[in-house]
């Protein structure tokens, strides 16, 4: 079994228990009476879609550095963390002043928060800048797979 068989599924059990979580936030949402659907689906799955891809492409990223620097992958927690919960997750970024949004607005995580919030409520004042989005997507996807060719394969 090469490395590479091994990202592939956990790619595949990361996107399963993702969905799983999301149909379990639906649930308990409906059990305690909101309501979680969706206005505009396509918006919504796009970024979710958008999440996914941008998400391996990272995590293949992290492959190759790892392979060469194994304890990296520890560094990568303790920075992705504070990213994470400065991104806009717990918070609504477009309220947040304008000089501080502007330089949040370069984090594609809270870009793709964003985009996601949009498929529940069309009317947040947001931007969401999709051609920044997919340079970031196919970017990292082309990075990744390109170490996954060139580093990982040599570390074998």
């Amino acid at each position: 079994m090469k490395r590479f068989d091994t990202v592939v599924a956990r790619i595949l059990v990361e996107i399963v228990s993702s969905f799983l979580g999301v149909c379990l936030v639906c649930v308990v949402l409906l059990c305690f009476g909101a309501d979680p659907v969706l206005v505009d689906l396509t918006m919504a799955i796009g970024g979710y879609l958008t999440t996914i891809a941008l998400g391996i492409g990272v995590g293949t990223i992290n492959v190759g550095i790892c392979s060469v620097f194994p304890g990296l992958a520890l560094g990568y927690i303790l920075v992705t963390m504070p990213l994470y919960l400065s991104s806009g997750v717990y918070f609504m970024a477009c309220c947040m002043p304008d000089e501080i949004y502007y330089h949040m607005k370069w984090n594609p995580i809270t870009q793709i928060i964003e985009w996601v919030r949009l498929g529940y409520d069309p009317t947040i004042p947001v931007h969401v800048d999709y051609l920044y989005l997919f340079g970031w997507v196919f970017g990292s996807l082309t990075i990744g797979l390109l170490m996954e060719r060139y580093v990982v394969r040599a570390q074998q």
